[in-house]
């Protein structure tokens, strides 16, 4: 059975261990990846998020070159891939800032007067892809969709 230990795209990287001790080895390798393909490893923009027992425990991390990593609390998130995520991804409060998203960038195209054709045109490659990012991470509902094609409806009519 193979098990993750990270998640990299780009320049974001997310690291799962089971133990502390497992961190540190995976830590100095992935800062030794970092350093081989040029890379600046920004350990200050590092948090640790411990989870035991599905509960939450608010533990820092010191590297081996004295860097501290600070705990996440329950509040805060972090953005992967453009997610919001935490214990768990927030869901409600994803939506409303991708729904938030999707209504400005429509608002935006609907300013700049083009013509119908173009005007849908930019709907669909520039606001619509702010929610397709999304789609099979956040847990859209067929009454959230709705309410968001409302609001782009009412913004087209005006």
């Amino acid at each position: 059975m193979q098990q993750l230990n990270h998640l990299l795209y780009m320049d974001d990287i997310k690291l799962y261990v089971a133990a502390n001790n497992q961190l540190q080895e995976i830590l100095r390798l992935t800062q030794t990846f970092s350093r081989d393909i040029k890379m600046v490893f920004g350990i200050e923009k590092c948090k640790t998020l411990c989870i035991v027992k599905e509960k939450l425990e608010m533990r820092n991390f010191t590297t081996e070159d004295d860097d501290t990593m600070e705990a996440m609390n329950e509040d805060d998130t972090y953005r992967y891939l453009g997610h919001m995520q935490a214990k768990q991804i927030k869901h409600a409060r994803m939506k409303q800032k991708l729904g938030e998203e999707n209504v400005n960038h429509t608002k935006s195209i609907l300013k700049t007067k083009l013509n119908g054709k173009n005007t849908i045109k930019a709907i669909n490659t520039y606001a619509t892809t702010v929610l397709t990012f999304s789609f099979g991470i956040v847990k859209w509902t067929p009454t959230d969709l709705k309410n968001l094609q409302t609001k782009i409806r009412m913004l087209l009519t005006r």
